[in-house]
Formats: C-alpha cells, sequence, structure tokens
C-alpha cells in the first residue's frame, strides 16, 4: 500500500522559499522511495513561489485566512495522510494537535526552537545544541533529529560531493558565488555587489535569486551594465555546479550555507533573518566560515582578506566539508523506512560520530576480544588513537558512524569510499566493531542494515579474517556475497535509485 506525506509550508517574496524547498527536497526522496507526496499551501505562496513552474508535486491551495486552520487541509484530505510535515513559524502545538486526528506521523521543523510542538519527529539542522530546549517543548518519546548531519539537501549534492572533493583551491582570485536565498528581502546582493566592485572590480561573479524576489529588476539591471564578468541565475536548478566552480562564496545562513560545506566552499557568512544566526554560529564556530555583519566596511574586510589567501581558503574548505556529508535525507529516511532492531526488539539508530566519542571507541579498541579479530593485533595507542579518530572525521571519503542501541553507544560502522581500477566509482569499505558487552545482541545485523540505508549508492566491501567465523555468518547474514578475497554487497536499486 502507498503510503503518503503532506507537506504544509508556505513562501512568498518576503520570507523567501526555504521552506518550501527543504520540504521538496524531503518529499522528492520519499516520492523516490514509493511514497506519495502534496505541498498544502495558501494561494499567496502558491501565486508566487510556484510562480511560471510546474509544482513538483500535487498541490492542496488553502484559502489565505485559512493558513492556520487544521480543519481546511483535513477537508481536502480524504482517508488523512501516513505523514504531515510542518515546516511554519506560524504553526506548532495546537496546529499539529488538531492534526493527529488524520496523521498517523508528525515531522515538525524549525530552526528558532521558540514554540512547542506535538509531534513524533522534530528536525533542526541547524546546530545540536538544542537539545535540551527541546526536550522541553517536545512530547516524551519524540525522535529529535538535530545537527547538519540532517540537513535536508538535494541527492545531487552527494553525487557532486563525490566528484570536488578535496578542493585543491588556487592561489589566483577565485570565481565568487552570491546567494542571499532565493527572495533576498534586504537586498543584500546589492550590497555584496558594490563592495566587490570596491574591492574586487576584475573578479568574475555569479548571483543567485528566485523569480520572486522583490529586488530582482535592479539586480538585473546592475548585472546588465557588466555582463562580461557578472552572471545572474533566476530560478535556477544548477546550484550543485555553481558551487562546484566558485572558489569563495558570500551569502547567508539558510538551507544554502549547508549546501555550500557539503561540497567544501569557503564562504562569508552574513545574517539577513533572525533564523540564520544559529546556522552561521555553528559554521563560522567551526571554523568553516568567516561571519560578518552586513556592511560595507566588514564585507570588504573578509573579501580582502580571504582573496588573498588561498590557505585560509583551503582550510576552510576541509573543515566546511567535515560540518555536512549531504546524506541528512537518508538519515532522516531512515526514521520514516525503518524498523531496525536488536534481537530484544529495541531500536537500533545509526549517528555520526564525533570527536568526543574517541574515548569510548578507544575502549572497545583495547578490549582483548577486538584485538583477536582485527587485522592488526596491536592494542592502540591512546595518541595515535585520538589523532587518528580526528583525521578520518574531517576524511570527506570516510563515513563515520556511532551504533546507538536504546540510545546508547553500542558500536562503529565505518564506510571508507575507495577507487575501483583507478576510478573513483561508489565503492565503500566496510569497517564494524560491536562493543564487546552488546555482543550477542543483534547490532550487526542491524548496522549493516542501517549503513545500506546510509549509501544505497554504492558497493560495500568487507574484508574478513579466516578465522573470524562470528564476522562471516553476520555478513552472509546480510546477504554479501563471497568473491576471491573479501565479502561484496552490490548497490541498493529500485526504490532509492536517483
Amino acid at each position: 500500500m502507498t503510503r503518503s506525506a503532506i507537506f504544509r509550508a508556505d513562501g512568498s517574496g518576503q520570507i523567501g522559499s526555504g521552506h518550501i524547498m527543504r520540504c521538496r527536497a524531503i518529499a522528492d526522496f520519499l516520492q523516490r522511495a514509493g511514497w506519495h507526496c502534496g505541498y498544502a499551501v495558501t494561494r499567496q505562496t502558491f501565486d508566487t513561489v510556484f510562480a511560471g513552474m510546474a509544482p513538483p508535486h500535487d498541490v492542496l491551495l488553502l484559502e489565505n485566512e485559512s493558513w492556520d486552520d487544521p480543519t481546511a487541509l483535513a477537508a481536502q484530505l480524504e482517508t488523512g495522510c501516513d505523514l504531515l510535515v510542518v515546516d511554519h513559524y506560524g504553526l506548532g502545538k495546537d496546529y499539529e494537535a488538531a492534526s493527529r486526528r488524520w496523521a498517523t506521523r508528525i515531522l515538525a521543523i524549525d530552526d528558532l526552537a521558540d514554540r512547542h510542538h506535538d509531534c513524533d519527529f522534530l528536525l533542526d539542522p541547524g546546530s545540536e545544541d538544542s537539545r535540551a530546549t527541546y526536550d522541553q517543548m517536545t512530547p516524551q518519546g519524540c525522535d529529535l533529529l538535530l545537527g547538519p548531519a540532517y540537513a535536508p539537501l538535494a541527492q545531487r549534492y552527494v553525487e557532486m560531493r563525490a566528484k570536488v572533493l578535496p578542493r585543491e583551491l588556487s592561489s589566483t582570485a577565485p570565481r565568487l558565488l552570491v546567494n542571499f536565498g532565493a527572495a533576498d528581502p534586504t537586498n543584500a546582493v546589492s550590497q555584496a555587489l558594490e563592495t566587490l566592485d570596491e574591492v574586487a572590480p576584475e573578479v568574475k561573479v555569479d548571483i543567485v535569486l528566485g523569480p520572486a524576489a522583490p529586488h530582482l529588476n535592479e539586480i538585473r539591471e546592475r548585472v546588465g551594465r557588466v555582463r562580461e564578468r557578472i552572471q545572474l541565475h533566476v530560478g535556477t536548478d544548477d546550484m550543485p555546479d555553481l558551487i562546484a566552480v566558485a572558489g569563495l562564496a558570500i551569502g547567508a545562513g539558510g538551507v544554502s550555507a549547508w549546501e555550500r560545506c557539503c561540497l567544501g566552499m569557503p564562504s562569508i557568512l552574513a545574517a539577513t533573518a533572525d533564523n540564520q544566526v544559529q546556522t552561521i554560529e555553528a559554521i563560522s564556530a567551526a571554523g568553516a566560515a568567516t561571519r560578518v555583519e552586513l556592511s560595507k566596511r566588514q564585507l570588504a574586510e573578509a573579501l580582502t582578506r580571504l582573496l588573498s589567501d588561498s590557505e585560509a581558503r583551503q582550510e576552510m574548505s576541509v573543515k566546511a566539508a567535515a560540518l555536512c556529508d549531504g546524506r541528512g535525507l537518508y538519515r532522516i529516511g531512515m526514521r520514516f523506512e525503518a524498523d531496525i532492531a536488536a534481537k530484544d526488539g529495541e531500536p537500533v539508530t545509526l549517528r555520526p560520530a564525533r570527536k568526543a566519542d574517541s574515548a569510548i571507541m578507544l575502549q572497545w579498541q583495547s578490549h582483548p576480544v577486538t584485538r583477536r579479530f582485527s587485522h592488526n593485533s596491536e592494542p592502540p595507542n591512546s595518541e595515535a588513537h585520538h589523532r587518528w579518530v580526528a583525521e578520518r572525521l574531517l576524511d570527506p571519503d570516510c563515513l563515520f558512524n556511532i551504533v546507538e542501541h536504546r540510545g546508547v553507544p553500542a558500536g562503529v560502522v565505518r564506510l571508507d569510499r575507495r577507487p575501483v581500477d583507478g576510478r573513483a566509482e561508489e565503492r565503500m569499505l566496510v569497517s564494524i566493531l560491536t562493543a564487546p558487552e552488546k555482543h550477542g545482541v543483534g547490532i550487526g545485523n542491524a548496522a549493516l542494515a542501517l549503513a545500506r540505508l546510509l549509501a544505497p549508492e554504492a558497493q560495500f566491501k568487507a574484508k574478513v579474517l579466516p578465522d573470524n567465523k562470528a564476522s562471516h555468518a553476520l555478513f552472509k547474514k546480510a546477504g554479501y556475497q563471497w568473491r576471491r578475497d573479501a565479502y561484496y554487497a552490490d548497490p541498493e536499486i529500485g526504490r532509492h535509485e536517483a
């Protein structure tokens, strides 16, 4: 039976299309997995955000005055929906609670942490630091999906990431990308262009705006005077390509900030709305961007420094790529599609490894049972281990995950991308470790199933020592085939096919 998802979001020339676009990314992903998806938007949203384009999914139109009335949406649904996604600053607990009569599960998307919710999942890609706040604002048992690991980026970013990373930024002046969101209601693009005219008048620039941006005509007129070095892209679907060819970005802190991080783009970030501050603080604190106020003086200082310092841009690129791997949709999809549990029936989940996990990993790695079946039987040196973890966390070819059982760390599964016959094809080397106290619980089987959901496009390869009978049994049970010297699992196709 086909499952259905309804996305309640709005947009306009003033608030932009960010809510619609991140909903679209999730909807596209679910549709490829066999779901039926539709938007529920006001007529104002339809007339602005979808102006001149065919909506990618079905649209349920709400009268403008009924924007906060859940019964207006329910009246258009014959049988309710399996999933209601609410991405709207004006809607919270009351709207969500009233929708439970016809929505089986509810996902709330938030990045302000300023209102209560009645939801089963809460998504905030801005920062993991809001967990304590959201614990007080959501019902008990709500699954909190926090931090850039869950940023819902279109799947093209995963594909482009494999092509462009690691970046090697040249010492010559880079091509610049200027993007303050589709709407740019504060006309930050004009301020950036004025600064560039003074600081770097020869640099080539790409500007991205949406068709409903209130200052679009003004920008068109300005660009028309210097067409040979500035290009304006309106409503483009080529953002991954534009990021790939640029060497520095000037922008805001919306979804596009995580898109740039995913592709290792060093950035100068300025908030044009309150909901962007948390994201900008997180990215700049990680050393992946320079934060400025939206003033010509601060923009000029940051541009002058970064345009002349390729080493600083290179360092920012590495740190940006480490913040967001672009697989947020896969992690979100795990929650909707997978009911993966250990033998005791308790859920098993994956989350990205963090520097703080290094200590517990060292404990697991040092255990005699772990050493017995490791390719290197010598216990790890503490200093070398912590250094190795830090290096792997910065490696764009490594998906480093902690396995959790009942919400507690229970092991590690690592996917390392490897070239095939000298070509950068998607083959990943699988390394798995179960905490010694969790042996026999079914953690390994669950972790391999989750790893496949995280990287459905890749061929997996696993090397196992001859006398490690438990691991041989594990990979065979998971459907891996022995070929010559290792176990292989071919890419999953069909519902996850791009």
